[in-house]
């Protein structure tokens, strides 16, 4: 009796045992399946691809995410390409061979490159053979591109020319070739012709972006006849966060034109500029080059030559700019109505100019040939520099200095001067090489003043106590 029943709880056990197995296998099987998949979609994302472009069609791809860059013709364009990128994740490569490719596919307000502007929504490198023989041409359709996202972009051994934004929003954006949403980079690349009409900015480039701490990097280009009809002919980024920061190096940007800011206008970021050209760029307003607000800016073995704007800065309009350096720089022929070559103004300026030369620089109707700064709570150094044949309609035929509504006894504005010359400048009015008013003060030392000429003053004019200091000639 007992040995039955030990043999039935026994076959019983097992049997509970057997269901316990058949139930928890699957499920073993099916985590171990998920598991694979979760590692294997943890590999696809790390994937890159390369697709090289073998048409100069502008045709879409026939099935974009399949990772083929191919048309309905079996052709992979441009276009194609760039449709596969997006819906492929990971860090992308697009090759584009010699040729001409131009945009033909009209459309506007959609946002996968399927129509008009070519919309960048990945991590992209787009490379070129070289400027002269790899052209992607916008056709005046649209802008060239639209870096939806803020991803990394980067552009070399291209031109990029005839884009046209023309946003009608009420934000007005722009970007005629490119609007970048992240940090973007161009390397030997030619951005020429491109613009931004309906008070839109930014000829070439618009920097727009939802991150902190955006870049954009420009080494060994050309950014040149671009235009907007509101600010930065070539470059603007007035719309984006703070902290962005403008990097151009070994590079010409010229004949760019807009309404405020030439070339280049920028609001509460940097700009880093070194062995880089900026030539015959004009603005109807103020800062024929470059105009600055709320930022810093840094300039080094620069060259500003014929650039010119109707108001304020024919090369440079600063503005509480709270970290300003200039070093090793030329400022020639250039010309505004105030500050034919520099314009600072603002409260807690800081500007320090070093191994600089101000030369033929004209204000044509104001003060400071070649520097005019105004400002409270700031302070001008300049040091071991040259003013040379700068002159001006008013007074300060190389530099007006101006404290605008200042308390008696406060100084408004600082200024010291070092081991500099001013030679050959003049003003029809007041002081051929300086004049300064009331509010500012002005240290010189060990520097020369040469043939400078004005209906007072031939050096210097003042119409305050506050300037202290040697000088000679």
């Amino acid at each position: 009796m007992n040995t039955k029943r030990i043999q039935k709880f026994v076959m019983v056990m097992i049997t509970a045992v057997g269901l316990l197995l058949l139930t928890l296998l699957p499920l073993g099987i099916w985590r171990s399946n998920v598991q694979a998949q979760e590692i294997k979609a943890e590999e696809v994302k790390s994937v890159t691809a390369t697709f090289t472009v073998n048409s100069t069609t502008d045709a879409v791809d026939n099935n974009p995410g399949d990772g083929v860059c191919s048309t309905s013709t079996n052709i992979c364009t441009l276009r194609a390409a760039i449709q596969e990128t997006n819906a492929l994740a990971g860090d992308d490569t697009i090759t584009l061979p010699i040729g001409t490719y131009t945009l033909t596919i009209a459309g506007k307000n959609e946002e996968g490159a399927a129509t008009g502007d070519l919309d960048i929504d990945d991590n992209l490198i787009i490379n070129g053979s070289n400027a002269n023989d790899t052209i992607i041409d916008g056709n005046s359709l649209d802008r060239v591109f639209d870096i939806r996202n803020p991803h990394n972009v980067v552009f070399t051994s291209m031109t990029i020319q005839n884009g046209r934004a023309d946003d009608t929003s009420i934000f007005h954006f722009g970007g005629g070739a490119i609007r970048g949403g992240g940090n973007l980079s161009l390397n030997s690349v030619v951005l020429k012709n491109n613009m931004a009409v309906n008070n839109n900015v930014g000829g070439a480039i618009l920097i727009f972006s939802s991150t902190m701490g955006t870049t954009l990097t420009i080494i060994d280009s050309t950014i040149r006849d671009n235009t907007a009809s509101a600010s930065g002919g070539a470059i603007d980024h007035n719309l984006t966060r703070p902290t962005t920061s403008i990097i151009i190096k070994n590079s010409t940007i010229s004949g760019n034109n807009a309404y405020r800011g030439g070339a280049i206008s920028s609001s509460e970021g940097s700009i880093s500029l070194e062995n880089t050209q900026f030539v015959n760029n004009s603005a109807s307003l103020y800062g024929g080059a470059i105009e600055s607000f709320y930022g810093s800016i840094s300039l080094k073995n620069t060259q500003f030559i014929d650039n010119s704007a109707g108001s304020f800065g024919g090369a440079l309009r600063l503005y509480s700019i709270s970290n300003g350096e200039i070093i090793d720089t030329v400022f020639r022929q250039n010309t505004a109505s105030h500050g034919g070559g520099i314009h600072s103004a603002g409260e807690n300026n800081s500007l320090a100019i070093t191994r600089t030369n101000l030369i033929s620089n004209t204000a044509t109707s104001s003060w400071g040939g070649g520097l005019y700064m105004t400002g409270l709570t700031s302070t001008l150094s300049i040091a071991d520099s040259t003013f040379s044949q700068n002159s001006s309609e008013s007074s300060g035929g190389a530099i007006g200095l101006y404290a605008p509504g200042p308390t008696f006894g406060v100084i408004g504005l600082s200024t010291t001067i070092n081991n500099s010359s001013f030679i050959e400048n003049n003003a029809q009015s007041g002081g051929g090489a300086l004049i300064q008013s009331v509010g500012t003060s002005v240290s010189i030392n060990n520097s020369s003043f040469i043939s400078n000429t004005a209906d007072n003053g031939g050096a210097m004019h003042s119409t305050s106590d506050g300037m202290t200091g040697s000088a000679e000639g």
